[in-house]
């Protein structure tokens, strides 16, 4: 009855009355908005602490439920902290396989499991969720019983008896602790606790305690067990590390041995590296990378680099997630402190890693050819520290027993990557044995032990049906030979040959990390990694680049008169030093693809050519005798346009008979004597100077003579200055 006359009464009031009630209404509504914005303003920049309970009904009822609140507080932060920095572990499980990590912040889990802050600290003990041969995810049942034990336990010690109330003369009666915690959006601890005091007449009772963090600990779970399951059956973190190892190697001694790569030369050298020196530098590599190993969907960003890297840190994001998570950041990490678990390089010879000499032989008026294959196999064990950042979660701070909001919760675990003779995360045969190849002086010689690997019983694959193409016009290739290599090349296996419509039906000899291998006249050499253990699927398309038969010629670069043009000019062009070939001289050219050839031909015979990278070794030889008068290296790429034409020229570097301005690393030295002119009063003008003589930097014959007027220069002009110069053109 009473809202009913409100009601008529508000209904004839005046409008200016309804005015003021609008006016009053908007006042209360701004007020309360500017109290929302400073609330929410202090809750980002201060501690937030939320606590549940009902208002206190006695005197010291206050105290009670405080002092209770805070150990509640106080154990679930620190609990949760512990689990931040030991991978979901409060109590690391006895004899487990654990990583020991440092924090960023350098917090460490000291031995009565309090958080402590020291940079210097050895670090945290995390047991790891995935190895070589088990996996252990912690689930979120497990964590939160870890954390229900803890603070069941820390909450005990903290209550200490009640004694300062009972200083007080409060009589106080309490049961057992009991803990309840709940990890979804946020966690949430409910802590049962039956507590009675009294003190004369006044006599009360406490049982229920609750703390809520604002954590989404079954997101950051949900993810990390995503991952873990994602590199346990795809091993992402193994293709990475090839990647790595393929981006930062090569027939160099400063780089990483390849996984396959082959090189030919006439002087039978190769590169050779220490196993020792070669795991140093791959722990550099893998401690500088691993960080930009990214996850689609997640909160991360690349190096600003506009050169040809922004493509090599593009094929380092995975898309490994079933969904997006854009307020998680994941970031990967390996510490090149940390030991490999495991590691080893194949062949080998102790230390010595070297390569497999495939072919040797001499050819009548030419020098000797040397082949090499540089096939190695990797095994390396290795942690990878994963830490999982939800911005949304809010970021503890142990110090002060609080939290702040919206900061940032970073969940660590760790797993291990295990390459395995190249092999992802297992060995099929167990432990590879190596096989050494030995060198004789005599250069038709290789000393490997016979093998059986190709004998018809020994194909025991099954059935494997290979199609050819045509890459150019995308039709079915007949007629292809096709060949199987594992290893080194007394396992150098033909298979068969495709019938007239591309197709060969065949078993092959088991291997892992083999190379099949396809050829045919007037296309180039196809070779692709094939592994003929427990293939998923029965059949395999490959495509043949065609070859480009080309016109060869050949000229020759004098490299004293390119070093003189390059110090004189202060610049570096070979058009004045640029040579036919005389009489009696000839170019051998061979690649790395075993492409050989003679110029000039007598057959007037041309190259097959086809498009992509080739690495080129000319060799400059007098035909009478097979000395050689100079050599080239290059790396070039071949363009599909380039291949329309009908003519290459090669170029060869020519001494001059002067030794070792040709530096085995590719570069050119030279020591130049000028000859000055005099002054009236008998000093040296060394502005007017004339070119007397040139020499190899190492013979030291000139020197500068200021009674002579003599001046001496060194000048040297790197390989990367010069190989653009002379790589071959088309016309």
């Amino acid at each position: 009855m009473n809202i009913n006359r409100k009601i008529i009464a508000n209904k004839i009031k005046s409008r200016r009355s309804q005015a003021a009630v609008f006016v009053l209404m908007g006042l209360i509504i701004l007020i309360g908005a500017f109290a929302i914005f400073f609330v929410q303003k202090a809750g980002i920049e201060k501690p937030v602490e939320k606590e549940a309970g009902k208002q206190p009904e006695f005197a010291g009822q206050a105290e009670l439920r405080n002092y209770v609140d805070n150990c509640v507080k106080k154990a679930v932060l620190r609990g949760l902290e512990i689990m931040r920095l030991q991978g979901g572990y409060i109590e690391i499980p006895p004899q487990s396989d654990a990583l020991i990590a440092k924090d960023k912040q350098g917090r460490y889990v000291s031995y009565n499991k309090k958080v402590e802050a020291d940079r210097n600290a050895e670090g945290n003990k995390l047991p790891y969720w995935l190895t070589a041969d088990r996996i252990a995810i912690p689930s979120i049942s497990f964590m939160e019983k870890e954390l229900e034990d803890y603070a069941k336990k820390s909450i005990d010690l903290c209550a200490n008896d009640f004694k300062d109330f009972q200083k007080q003369g409060f009589d106080v009666r309490y049961k057992e602790v009991g803990v309840k915690v709940a990890m979804g959006k946020a966690v949430i601890a409910i802590v049962d606790f039956p507590i009675i005091f009294k003190k004369g007449s006044i006599s009360f009772e406490e049982n229920k305690f609750e703390y809520a963090v604002p954590i989404d600990m079954d997101l950051i779970q949900k993810t990390a067990s995503e991952l873990t399951a994602i590199e346990n059956f795809n091993a992402f973190l193994e293709d990475h590390t090839k990647n790595l190892i393929s981006l930062y190697s090569g027939v160099d001694q400063n780089r990483l041995p390849p996984l396959s790569q082959s090189t030919t030369n006439f002087d039978c050298n190769f590169v050779s590296w220490s196993k020792n020196s070669v795991k140093g530098k791959l722990k550099d590599i893998l401690a500088f990378n691993m960080p930009s190993l990214k996850v689609k969907g997640t909160d991360f960003s690349q190096p600003e680099d506009p050169s040809s890297f922004h493509g090599v840190y593009s094929s380092f994001v995975y898309d490994l997630l079933s969904e997006q998570h854009p307020n998680i950041e994941i970031e990967f990490e390996y510490d090149g402190d940390w030991e490999f678990l495991d590691y080893d390089i194949i062949p080998s010879n102790g230390d010595t890693l070297v390569p497999e000499r495939v072919v040797g032989t001499n050819i009548p008026m030419l020098p000797q050819i040397c082949v090499f294959k540089y096939p190695f196999k990797y095994t390396v064990k290795y942690p990878v520290l994963v830490r999982i950042t939800d911005s949304d979660s809010a970021e503890i701070d142990p110090g002060i027993n609080a939290y702040y909001d919206n900061k940032g919760f970073a969940f660590q675990f760790p797993m291990v990557a295990y390459l395995c003779g190249n092999q992802n995360r297992a060995c099929n045969t167990g432990r590879f044995s190596a096989v050494v190849t030995g060198y004789s002086s005599d250069v038709n010689s290789t000393l490997l032990p016979e093998t059986l690997f190709c004998n018809p019983e020994q194909k025991i694959s099954d059935d494997i049906i290979i199609k050819t193409f045509d890459s150019l016009a995308g039709s079915s290739l007949g007629n292809v030979d096709v060949g199987y290599y594992c290893g080194s090349y007394q396992n150098d296996c033909f298979i068969g040959r495709t019938d007239s419509s591309g197709i060969l039906k065949a078993k092959f000899p088991l291997c892992i990390n083999g190379q099949v291998y396809f050829t045919k006249d007037g296309y180039s050499i196809l070779s692709q990694n094939f592994t003929t253990y427990g293939l998923k699927e029965p059949e395999f398309s490959y495509s043949l680049i065609p070859k480009k038969s080309l016109i060869v010629n050949a000229k020759k670069i004098n490299v004293p008169s390119l070093v003189k043009d390059y110090f004189e000019n202060a610049r570096l062009t070979i058009e004045n030093s640029v040579m036919d070939l005389t009489n009696g001289e000839k170019a051998a050219i061979a690649s790395d693809t075993g492409l050989f050839y003679v110029y000039p031909d007598p057959y007037n015979r041309t190259m097959q050519l086809s498009s992509g990278g080739h690495e080129f070794n000319l060799q400059l030889i007098r035909a009478e005798n097979s000395i050689s008068l100079g050599f080239l290296s290059i790396n070039s790429t071949v363009a599909k346009g380039e291949l329309r034409k009908e003519k290459i020229t090669f170029y060869v570097f020519e001494d001059g008979s002067i030794d070792s301005i040709l530096r085995p690393d590719g570069s050119l030295e030279a020591e130049l004597l000028y000859s000055c002119e005099k002054n009236s009063d008998e000093t040296c003008n060394y502005e007017n100077c004339s070119f007397e003589d040139i020499d190899g930097t190492n013979a030291h014959d000139f020197s500068n003579n200021p009674k002579t007027c003599e001046k001496a220069v060194n000048a040297t002009i790197r390989k990367e200055q010069y190989q653009d110069f002379v790589k071959p053109i088309f016309d």
